[in-house]
């Protein structure tokens, strides 16, 4: 079947966050007032971060709610360094070869856990961006999946589905019918199901799509 539309992840796929690890980050927030007292602060930080994340209007709306989860009322100036810090922890550079995927003469689109004002950069302008606020669902449930093709008018044999993550990204979307295409720029997967393609460059894309 032709394809007719590419589905990208976002985070790993098309983009890496500036980020360097957790260690990093949890430093960060002690920095800004957040400060870190028990391995459940760590816990609870881990598990409810992803949600506020995707469901966060501007870096400043993600510093209120992240306050507010953690029973902190912080003032203007700790709000605003706060959210600061999130827009460089947090915010993403496009792979190389990104540029190449973007260039491909087919419809694009990026499902993602993050939100638009950290996904939409300039490198990925050709693609319509999907967060939860749009699907309500997060990968790997074949909903999130399901609203994108609905919503582009795609039938799911005729779309293709890129990610750097086997069970989160690809397997679902196989599930589906669509055609699934693991990134694995470090050969770090050695091991691939039936039925998923790997590449190790998005610039080789294009050898896979009919």
């Amino acid at each position: 079947m032709k394809t007719e539309l590419i589905i990208f992840d976002f985070a790993g796929t098309l983009a890496f966050s500036r980020m360097v690890g957790f260690e990093e980050f949890f430093y960060g927030l002690a920095e800004t007032g957040f400060e870190l007292r028990s391995q459940d602060d760590a816990q609870k930080i881990g598990s409810i971060f992803p949600q506020l994340f995707g469901s966060a209007a501007s870096w400043l709306d993600l510093s209120k709610q992240f306050a507010a989860a953690l029973a902190k009322e912080p003032g203007k100036t700790d709000a605003e360094k706060l959210a600061q810090f999130f827009e460089k922890a947090l915010s993403f550079k496009a792979f190389s070869d990104t540029k190449a995927a973007m260039a491909l003469p087919i419809k694009k689109a990026i499902l993602t856990a993050g939100n638009h004002f950290s996904v939409d950069i300039p490198d990925v302008a050709e693609a319509e961006i999907f967060t939860p606020l749009e699907t309500k669902y997060l990968k790997p449930d074949p909903k999130a999946f399901l609203f994108v093709l609905d919503k582009l008018g795609i039938e799911p044999q005729n779309a293709a589905m890129v990610g750097d993550e086997v069970e989160r990204d690809l397997v679902p979307a196989l599930n589906l019918g669509m055609k699934a295409i693991l990134i694995d720029r470090e050969n770090k997967c050695l091991e691939v199901p039936p039925g998923i393609i790997k590449i190790s460059s998005l610039e080789d894309l294009k050898n896979y799509l009919d």
